[in-house]
């Protein structure tokens, strides 16, 4: 499984999500939008507008947290 998370440090949610990869012991990448890749980067990679992070992206397809949780 491919996991690719998009946020920010200051972001709560993308704190949460990180955590809860760590405590699974999940390998996942991190991507800190505004220093690793740009919101138009972002935007191109997910195919949509981006407003809000935490943007989690599973062997290609966007989840919610809560989807990500099921898996």
């Amino acid at each position: 499984m491919e996991i690719t998370v998009y946020g920010t440090t200051t972001c709560p949610h993308c704190i949460n999500v990180k955590t809860f990869l760590d405590n699974k012991e999940t390998d996942y990448e991190y991507q800190l939008v505004g220093t690793d890749l740009s919101i138009e980067q972002l935007e191109e990679n997910v195919g949509r507008p981006v407003r809000t992070v935490p943007v989690i992206v599973v062997d290609g397809d966007e989840l919610s947290f809560d989807s990500l949780k099921m898996k």
